[in-house]
């Protein structure tokens, strides 16, 4: 019922669009370090509130989606950490998940259920499209796009099986896959 989106870029934008494009959307709360990006998402639709705090934007959030660049990751999930409700489903779209998986198992309370993810596009959908920004973000964007998950160690079937469901959701292939090897692939890329 009620989604947060910290750091707004043409991923984080065009899961939220895919997200409001569905028949009973959530409430989207976004946050971004740069004011101006996250009102440009609201201003699109994406967002239907836009807090100046990461922890704010979090508070009764049944999914967070950590959208931050894989520098700023680690700070982010400890700001988010003390605002989260148990048992509610936290995920990212960083690049990398060894580094992320880490900090996740390190920071976050061990009564909420983390999923590491990073979304692929597909090449034939988004064509020579630039992915940069919310702007360039689209509720299509995802569509048919490989979309990476690396479950946590002991992650029950219902949390894999509520991932997969969103990611389904968004017209997306959810692809599971063990954390070492997607680095290994994502280096070889």
């Amino acid at each position: 019922e009620r989604v947060a989106v910290i750091g707004t870029n043409c991923i984080s934008v065009s899961i939220a669009l895919g997200l409001k494009a569905q028949g009973e959307p959530p409430t989207i709360v976004g946050y971004d370090a740069k004011p101006v990006t996250s009102k440009l998402a609201r201003s699109r639709g994406a967002f239907d509130r836009v807090e100046r705090r990461p922890g704010r934007a979090c508070r009764d959030a049944d999914l967070i989606i950590v959208a931050a660049p894989l520098a700023s990751v680690r700070e982010t999930l400890a700001a988010i950490a003390p605002h989260l409700r148990p048992g509610c489903l936290v995920t990212d779209t960083a690049r990398l998940k060894t580094p992320v998986m880490r900090w996740a198992e390190e920071l976050l309370p061990k009564n909420v259920h983390f999923v590491g993810g990073h979304p692929v596009p597909n090449p034939t959908v988004v064509g020579s499209m630039s992915l940069e920004g919310p702007d360039a973000a689209s509720s299509d964007l995802l569509r048919e796009a490989l979309y990476c998950l690396t479950p946590s160690p002991g992650s029950s079937s219902a949390v894999v099986d509520s991932f997969a469901g969103l990611i389904t959701t968004l017209g997306a292939h959810p692809f599971f896959i063990d954390v070492t090897e997607h680095d290994g692939l994502q280096s070889g890329v």
